[in-house]
């Protein structure tokens, strides 16, 4: 990809992507046994490292790693843990996408009651600065970018 508008383009249907894929699978998590918050957790990042990385590593990234995906409901932020990770397990993050350029996304859910849940539509994303400063902002607002992993980012 040649410019920064084009990759957050290909970025933006990438998640796009992914939102829609957890949209219309989220109704068969019980029939595959996802009642546990672990086979949930490793659900959604197999799909994350299939559905998002891999696409960003085949335009030109190939070392790409991204930050794991994560259930923010336990409100146990993932960020610089790579034993999360399912096919590279424990092989540490290199790049975080971020939201407006600050914040490093962690999920996709919806507000209910006021609330982040994760859950259809899917048409809110999540991320972070740091354990305490926090973003729940619309899917279709959001500015995403491609920069360092948690881990690198803080040194």
């Amino acid at each position: 990809m040649s410019s920064q508008p084009e990759k957050n383009e290909f970025l933006r249907s990438v998640l796009h992507d992914y939102r829609q894929f957890l949209s219309k699978s989220w109704d068969y998590r019980p029939m595959f046994g996802f009642y546990r918050q672990d086979l949930l957790n490793d659900w959604l990042q197999v799909n994350w490292e299939i559905l998002v990385e891999y696409p960003l590593r085949n335009q030109g990234n190939d070392g790409l790693l991204l930050e794991c995906y994560d259930s923010t409901d336990n409100d146990t932020p993932k960020l610089g843990y790579p034993e999360y990770r399912v096919i590279l397990p424990h092989t540490p993050a290199t790049h975080a996408i971020y939201i407006n350029g600050e914040y490093i996304f962690n999920c996709m859910g919806a507000m209910k009651h006021g609330k982040f849940r994760m859950s259809p539509p899917f048409d809110y994303v999540h991320g972070q600065i740091s354990h305490t400063k926090k973003i729940v902002e619309k899917f279709k607002d959001s500015v995403f970018s491609v920069g360092p992993s948690y881990s690198n980012a803080v040194q």
